[in-house]
C-alpha cells in the first residue's frame, strides 16, 4: 500500500467514516473508535467531533498522520473522482454527497502520474 501525496488537503477527514482494519496493521487499541454492528460483524471506526470532523484532525491537519489508519493511507481522492465521474455517466444523476472530497479530487486530478 503507497501513501498517497495529499499536500496538506483534508477534505476526506471531514464528514466521512474511516474504517479500522487490524488485519492491514491498525492499531486499534490505540485509536479513539467506536464499534458499528452490522449482521456481517462489528466495524470499528475513528471517532468524529461533533462538526463531523475526525477526532484526529487538528488546526495544522492529522495529528496521527504518521500512524493514521490505512484508509487513509490508501483512500486517493483523485482515483475516487474518477470513479465517481464514470458512474455519474452511466448514471445520469448528480449526487449531493461527498462534495468537498470530490472537488478536492477534481483540483489534483492533473498530480495523478500517467
Amino acid at each position: 500500500m503507497s501513501d498517497v501525496p495529499c499536500a496538506g488537503c483534508t477534505a476526506c477527514c471531514k464528514n466521512e467514516i474511516v474504517l479500522l482494519f487490524p488485519e492491514r496493521g491498525d492499531k486499534v487499541e490505540l485509536l479513539d473508535h467506536y464499534e458499528i454492528e452490522t449482521p456481517q460483524g462489528t466495524l470499528r471506526a475513528l471517532k468524529r467531533k461533533d462538526n463531523g470532523d475526525c477526532i484526529y484532525m487538528q488546526r495544522d491537519g492529522c495529528a496521527i498522520y504518521a500512524n493514521r489508519p490505512s484508509m487513509c493511507r490508501a483512500f486517493d481522492c483523485r482515483l475516487w473522482y474518477q470513479r465517481f465521474q464514470a458512474m455519474k455517466k452511466r448514471d445520469r444523476k448528480r449526487h449531493g454527497q461527498h462534495s468537498d472530497v470530490l472537488a478536492a479530487g477534481k483540483a489534483r486530478l492533473l498530480t495523478l502520474p500517467q
